[in-house]
């Protein structure tokens, strides 16, 4: 059942008035194919205006770059149709390929380049004459789309992405705040709990595709979207300090917990405060005379989270404060202007693949079109690209792009009921709008839960012959698309199948090994920044594999994750303070040791050993720097085992 409401029937309002005024724009100018004008009011429409204006950017910005790049092969290869081909083959795959290295919304301008080429350069393959008519056309009436969009999304029904990014900002803080109460007062994380902390990790590393949305919102100042940043930047680094709290609170010998008591205590009582305190809290810490040695390191690495975390939970809170409306500290606003939203690693891997496989749909559907001259030949090219470029990066592509096949078809039932039903009582505009009320209004309450319904619309009105005075496509013709359209998928469907496998077991294998893979490259002298991109990179693989997890059953394997965060970042940590030391080979081996171990290895009892001799090493030297982080991975590993005795 299909959820109707006010968002789902004002998305679908939306979409009529924009696609109607769009094609009557278009018509009265006599633009050559009005629905083009009518498709991209579908496709950019959406309930935030800021997704509008950049979703609108991206295609007008794709439509002409790819078409000024149309014009200029076509200039020097009219005369040679089959080096045309290639070229535009080769140029939209790259393209194609290149979207999937932007994990941004930014995409969307290689994605509408690529398909421009393929409308253009491809479509009118035999008439070159017309090819720069065609692109201008084109360009126009993309222009004419966005122009109507974003007309009726800004003056009859704006809205704004504020309410969104505060909210998604207050469940963060309410999120935090009750892991930290959690970690100080050592309650052990159960199933639930570890899942929900995962879920927010999630959350976390999508609010980048929010914030590059922002930037298109005019309702939402810079400097709030700076402070959004500021926030996730420091939110990001207090992950693995509260995990790591949690962890070494929980490893405690019951003694030393009940020592530290009344200092756990005050330190949830600064962390209320507007202004947290992290001085204040020292005087209720046992002296070091009271403590043995491993107790005193305990102590030191869980005094030094702390400090660290509460000083960027006290950032946090004053961040949003100024959200609120209220000054910021000379010193953290100068800082929060420098913020920049982390961008997402690319997965190169996964782009040479899609490249690959687009190159191979694109191939293998010129030689059909080729050998048997089918009139169809370039709808059939265009919609197999479409199928796997937008729905063949899944870990299930077959499964999706059997989807959009379903899709495609439904569309084409559509485009016929509107064709040969709909459209012939049509004698003027008034009957007309009323005609194409009965048929965009429900759709679009449809797509305003269902993104492939969108494309089911776009396609649909791709097939109705709008130009001039309405006169249907011949049936046969029209069953001839169709079939164009659905081999275009079945292909697409193939390739997909060439160069990679399928299956979520298989897309979390594959995740576990570039993981194994960066753990083996923390063998050189890394920065701050280098430890910061770390834990980005790191985050973003959480993300992918927590809910990969979920889907094949093994939610248990989910703590793992935030285990191999805190230690790759306590590696780095130890490595950045073992390049000053001289003849540091304890340490050195402790390192090699760890870096060969993949997420999903048992930890074997031979490293405890090393990490005494580590620690052994460091104690002589009295060097906080290595102390912490091998304190860290003993109690991360090795949580139930002896105290470590100098």
């Amino acid at each position: 059942m299909i959820p109707v409401g006010k968002p789902q029937l004002l998305y679908a309002v939306k979409l009529f008035i924009s696609a109607m005024l769009a094609f009557a724009l278009a018509e009265n100018i006599g633009l050559q194919n009005p629905y083009w004008a009518m498709v991209t009011c579908c496709v950019l429409s959406n309930p935030v205006s800021g997704a509008v204006r950049a979703r609108a950017t991206y295609r007008f910005c794709g439509t002409l770059f790819a078409g000024v790049l149309t014009l200029t092969i076509s200039a020097f290869l009219s005369n040679t149709p089959q080096l045309l081909i290639i070229v535009a083959g080769l140029s939209s795959s790259l393209m194609l390929g290149i979207s999937y290295l932007d994990r941004t919304p930014r995409a969307y301008f290689f994605q509408l380049g690529a398909i421009t080429m393929m409308l253009v350069a491809i479509a009118y393959i035999n008439r070159p004459d017309t090819m720069f008519t065609m692109v201008v056309t084109r360009v126009t009436e993309i222009c004419l789309g966005i122009l109507a969009v974003t007309l009726v999304d800004s003056v009859l029904f704006p809205s704004s992405l504020a309410p969104v990014l505060h909210k998604r900002l207050n469940g963060w803080l309410s999120d935090l705040e009750r892991w930290q109460n959690e970690s100080l007062n050592g309650k052990s994380a159960d199933a639930t709990t570890q899942a929900d902390r995962i879920r927010l990790l999630s959350d976390i590393a999508s609010f980048n595709q929010l914030m590059t949305t922002l930037g298109y919102d005019s309702s939402v100042e810079k400097s709030t979207r700076q402070a959004a940043s500021a926030i996730q930047q420091r939110v990001v680094k207090m992950v693995p300090l509260l995990s790591s709290i949690d962890s070494s609170i929980n490893a405690l010998p019951e003694n030393l917990r009940t020592v530290l008591t009344p200092w756990l205590a005050e330190i949830q009582r600064q962390a209320q405060l507007p202004k947290p305190s992290f001085v204040a809290t020292l005087a209720h810490l046992p002296t070091q005379g009271q403590l043995h040695p491993w107790e005193k390191l305990l102590v030191d690495e869980l005094v030094e989270q702390v400090r660290r975390w509460l000083a960027l939970w006290a950032q946090v809170r004053q961040l949003k404060t100024f959200l609120e409306g209220k000054p910021l500290p000379e010193h953290l606003y100068s800082r929060m202007k420098r913020s920049r939203v982390f961008s997402l690693p690319a997965d190169t891997g996964m782009a040479l693949r899609m490249f690959a496989s687009i190159l191979t749909t694109y191939t293998l559907l010129c030689g059909v079109w080729y050998l048997t001259g089918w009139s169809q030949g370039a709808n059939m090219v265009l919609m197999g690209i479409v199928a796997i470029a937008f729905f063949g990066h899944g870990d299930n592509p077959g499964k999706t792009i059997a989807s959009f096949g379903r899709f495609a078809f439904i569309a084409m039932a559509l485009g016929a009921v509107l064709s040969y039903l709909l459209l012939p009582m049509a004698g003027d505009y008034g009957s007309f709008l009323v005609v194409m009320g009965i048929f965009l209004l429900p759709l679009g309450v449809w797509a305003a839960s269902n993104p492939l319904a969108t494309l089911a619309i776009a396609l649909a009105l791709s097939n109705v012959n709008f130009q001039g005075h309405y006169a249907p496509n011949n049936m046969g013709q029209y069953l001839e698309s169709t079939s164009g359209t659905l081999v275009g998928v079945y292909c697409a469907f193939l390739s997909a199948a060439l160069y990679r496998r399928w299956g979520t077991e298989l897309a979390v294998a594959r995740l576990i090994r570039k993981d194994a893979q960066e753990m083996m490259s923390l063998n050189r002298h890394l920065s701050t920044r280098d430890l910061e991109r770390y834990q980005a990179r790191a985050l973003e693989r959480i993300t992918a594999l927590g809910s990969r997890f979920s889907a094949i059953g093994q939610e248990d394997r989910s703590p793992l994750l935030l285990t191999r965060l805190k230690t790759g970042i306590n590696l780095i940590l130890l490595q950045q303070a073992v390049t000053t030391c001289p003849d540091a080979s304890p340490v050195f081996g402790l390192l090699a040791t760890f870096r060969q171990l993949s997420l999903t290895e048992e930890i074997p009892g031979t490293l405890l050993t090393q990490l005494d001799a580590s620690l052994e090493y460091a104690w002589e030297r009295s060097d906080p720097r290595l102390l912490r982080p091998l304190t860290r991975l003993r109690l991360l590993h090795f949580p139930q085992a002896w105290h470590w005795k100098p």
